[in-house]
């Protein structure tokens, strides 16, 4: 587990310290150099996150604040606008013209706003007043919009859309996968998102085939991310990492001479950035 996977595994849990005191903890962990620190906004009060915040990115690291929803729109702005990256979603904001002014705090900041939709999509006016969808605008606003379709279908029009938007707006779309891997989702490759999925959505042959084919072309601009749990053939893993997948495997500490030893330290060099993923690299949400 590498230094940002800790912090994100440990978010929101204060270290008590030699002196016990959270201030103290909170701003000694903010110190501390190489680490993202991910810390939840209701385990400490509003000074105290800003300070921390202003450390971090004076030593030009990332502050993740997690909302809880305790936090005001104008509280929020200026951690934002101090340089911390914002992760919620719709079971705490469901106001997505406040999470357009929070947009422009961290825009000044230099930060991120990550937002992860667990519910249905919402909807644009009625027909005969149409309005734009606010997720939409969302995107074109700067959003890196994260979705899942575990419990929620979600058809590849719309997730074609929502990639443009945030393309235009300058982020973009992270998607987990769960399901086969089928001709729908050929069309979904030649825009720019990431795609994160595993073994089970590639257990057949056919599956295998048009996702080598997906990779190989020219007009694919999806990037990938497949978790493994060492149950796929060692050179298939090896011809797609080579084709540019970040592979991540679920199952560590792999024998030194099992043919995925070295795919494994060579999926772990490929580091991810911190826009493709929602706060946890190693997990399929």
């Amino acid at each position: 587990m590498d230094k940002e996977e800790h912090a994100a595994e440990n978010a929101g849990r204060p270290d008590p310290g030699p002196s016990g005191s959270p201030l103290e903890s909170l701003l000694a962990a903010a110190g501390m150099k190489g680490r993202a620190l991910t810390v939840r906004d209701d385990l400490y009060d509003e000074a105290l996150l800003l300070d921390a915040v202003r450390l971090y990115r004076r030593g030009g690291r990332r502050f993740r604040l997690v909302d809880s929803g305790r936090l005001d729109r104008f509280q929020l702005e200026w951690l934002l606008e101090a340089g911390a990256d914002l992760y919620t979603s719709d079971e705490f904001r469901t106001d997505l013209e406040e999470l357009e002014w929070l947009l422009k705090a961290a825009g000044k900041g230099r930060s991120i706003l990550a937002y992860f939709v667990h519910g249905p999509f919402p909807e644009g006016g009625a027909d005969e007043e149409p309005a734009p969808n606010p997720l939409f605008q969302l995107g074109r606003a700067g959003a890196y919009l994260h979705v899942s379709n575990r419990e929620q279908k979600r058809g590849p029009d719309v997730l074609l859309s929502l990639a443009e938007e945030c393309e235009a707006g300058g982020s973009h779309l992270v998607v987990y996968h769960h399901g086969p891997f089928g001709p729908e989702m050929v069309e979904l490759a030649g825009v720019n998102l990431w795609l994160h999925l595993d073994e089970r959505s590639l257990a057949e042959s056919d599956a295998r085939e048009l996702f080598l084919d997906v990779l190989k072309s020219k007009g694919t601009r999806t990037r990938f991310v497949l978790f493994s749990e060492g149950k796929s053939e060692a050179l298939w893993l090896k011809e797609i990492l080579a084709a540019g997948v970040y592979v991540r495997f679920q199952r560590k500490q792999f024998d030194y001479r099992s043919p995925y030893r070295p795919l494994e330290m060579a999926a772990s060099r490929k580091k991810l950035p911190h826009t493709a993923y929602f706060l946890y690299p190693t997990f399929l949400l």
